[in-house]
């Protein structure tokens, strides 16, 4: 590992009326830093020694991968009754078949709730981009303000790793031209995180388009499914609400559940995984087994907890907190097959 695979965070402890705290500061590798922060047990520290490449890489590889934000629709074979029910008598609803719905309102509604599939962690918390920025804003304070009589081109911006100053934009009431050097490491930072925005529009797009994210526009008194391309598209006077396939009832997407087979095969994979576990020192938390069952398999929570309960296996975690180090991380289990 270089120095760019490890950051600085502040573990949070819980205080009073729900409430939190920052207690302690330590140096940690990037891939655990994103789990801690991901779960809601630590935020980025905003001086780091370093640019955090390494965090960022494993951030910006979260995002993207569509299948976390459910199903395509177009695949359903019986789409067309299902996702009838999200419309019926012309109104959003808000339950369905005892399943609660998700319904996000606006762009700024489905961008959110997209991050909560990929990068968000805990809602009470600012998003792994929202605290990468923080820290690239809190060197940025630190380096000099370099005052050019000319302003510089794009190809001497890039050799000498220079960017705008952003308090007073490209040009100072003087007349100069505000600019920063940066070291390179901060500077191919800089630009990667200033791209992130466009990778997650360009995710969200595709899930618009694969129908993994269905899109609903109020008409009247009325509210009518967008076609699947047309997300974005509509004029700023409509209203637009979003709701992501992933919430959805898994019964709608699969033509016929045979819950006996899936059970088996649920059955054999956690015994898989926990084999695996145990070889590697790690162990498995039930919340994260039953979310994999209930994606990989089709089973509904409750079925999938049954299938838990029944496996005896050194692995399990139970429903305390894992030592840290000894978890068994949620895109291993999701990536295992047997």
């Amino acid at each position: 590992m270089t120095e760019r695979d490890f950051v600085t965070i502040e573990r949070i402890t819980q205080s009073g009326a729900g409430s939190t705290s920052s207690t302690m500061t330590e140096v940690t590798s990037a891939k655990e830093a994103l789990e801690c922060i991901l779960a809601g047990s630590a935020i980025l520290a905003k001086r780091q020694a370093e640019a955090p490449l390494g965090l960022l890489t494993l951030a910006l590889d979260l995002i993207g991968r569509v299948d976390t934000l459910g199903p395509p629709a177009s695949t359903a074979f019986t789409q067309i009754n299902h996702l009838e029910k999200l419309t019926r008598h012309g109104a959003r609803q808000d339950y369905i078949d005892g399943h609660e719905v998700q319904w996000r309102e606006g762009s700024g509604g489905l961008r959110k709730l997209a991050w909560n599939c990929w990068i968000n962690g805990e809602d009470r918390l600012p998003s792994v981009l929202e605290q990468l920025r923080a820290v690239l804003d809190a060197h940025l304070n630190t380096v000099r303000v370099l005052n050019l009589i000319e302003a510089p081109s794009a190809e001497e911006m890039q050799r000498d790793c220079l960017v705008h100053e952003r308090s007073f934009g490209v040009i100072f009431l003087n007349g100069t031209f505000g600019m920063q050097q940066l070291t390179p490491p901060w500077f191919e930072f800089y630009h990667r995180l200033e791209n992130a925005d466009l990778k997650i529009q360009e995710a969200v797009n595709q899930g618009l388009s694969d129908s993994r994210i269905l899109a609903f526009e109020e008409r009247g008194a009325a509210v009518v499914r967008l076609a699947p391309r047309r997300g974005f598209d509509t004029h700023p006077d409509e209203k637009c609400w979003y709701v992501l396939t992933r919430d959805l009832p898994n019964a709608w997407f699969q033509p016929s559940i045979d819950l006996k087979a899936s059970r088996s095969r649920a059955l054999k994979w956690l015994r898989g995984a926990g084999k695996l576990a145990v070889k590697n020192g790690k162990r498995i938390a039930r919340v994260d087994a039953i979310d994999v069952m209930n994606r990989k398999f089709g089973l509904s929570k409750h079925a999938a907890t049954q299938v838990w309960d029944e496996n005896e296996h050194p692995s399990k975690g139970g429903q305390g907190q894992i030592p840290r180090g000894k978890k068994m991380l949620l895109d291993d289990l999701m990536e295992f097959t047997v």
